[in-house]
């Protein structure tokens, strides 16, 4: 329980937006831990959020910009070149964190 919040702190203090896919990262996380907050609060409104049925379109929308973010990231993560010399060196300052 306190590293859990020793992490939240650290995560709010020290935003390091380096690029596209580390914005992407924390805004994921970001709508992850509101999530979480919104059905530890409130968890009826995602009872009553699924009962219509109407809303299947949106959800499919919403479920394919999830899969193309998805699609980017591991892109970027597995796949892509650095793009130049300086930031080879990233994961070396990350190690002390």
């Amino acid at each position: 329980m306190v590293y859990g919040r020793g992490s939240a702190v650290r995560g709010i203090i020290h935003q390091y937006w380096s690029s596209v896919a580390a914005i992407v990262i924390s805004l994921f996380g970001w709508l992850l831990a509101l999530r979480g907050l919104v059905l530890m609060a409130a968890p009826d409104l995602y009872e009553r959020a699924a009962i219509p049925m109407d809303a299947i379109p949106l959800i499919r929308l919403i479920f394919g910009v999830l899969v193309v973010i998805g699609l980017y990231l591991t892109y970027v993560g597995w796949l892509a070149k650095p793009a130049s010399p300086e930031h080879a060196n990233d994961s070396e300052r990350w190690r002390a964190f």
